[in-house]
């Protein structure tokens, strides 16, 4: 939201608020209520956002890939995998869903599995750093970036 952007989180938080108790089911609401906690260092209240969004929009990744991010960062990486998979399921050539994926799982010491992802999130953005470091990473053994 527009309040969100000049850093009134605050204040986009109970705007927000307010229109999804006039309207509970707006999916892009919650999605952005989630944000806005989130970056509010509120990450339980954002997850439970980006829960409410998914359920109300099968098909939208947004919310998946922001909780995934999420809750990964929460170390609550069964929950991760499971929206990232199914981000991947709405859109497969999502490149930073493929990129999160093989570092979630890389991180939990599913290696061939992550150089699978993280192979396909570079051929998907040969032009992300990000994609090129983490792949370089995992296939030298050595620690990956992010998360």
């Amino acid at each position: 939201t527009l309040l969100s952007r000049q850093g009134q989180l605050e204040d986009a938080v109970r705007s927000l608020e307010r229109a999804l108790a006039l309207q509970p089911d707006l999916p892009g609401a919650h999605v952005n209520l989630g944000n806005a906690l989130s970056s509010l260092g509120r990450p339980e209240e954002a997850l439970q956002q980006f829960e409410r969004a998914a359920q109300r929009s099968p098909r939208q990744l947004e919310p998946r890939f922001n909780g995934a991010v999420l809750a990964a960062r929460l170390g609550r990486t069964t929950q991760a995998e499971t929206w990232l998979r199914e981000a991947l399921t709405i859109a497969p050539s999502f490149g930073g869903a493929r990129l999160e994926l093989g570092r979630l799982l890389y991180n939990s010491g599913r290696g061939e599995e992550a150089l699978e992802h993280l192979r396909r999130a570079y051929a998907l953005s040969p032009e992300s750093a990000a994609a090129a470091e983490c792949l370089a990473a995992a296939l030298s053994g050595a620690p990956l970036p992010g998360l």
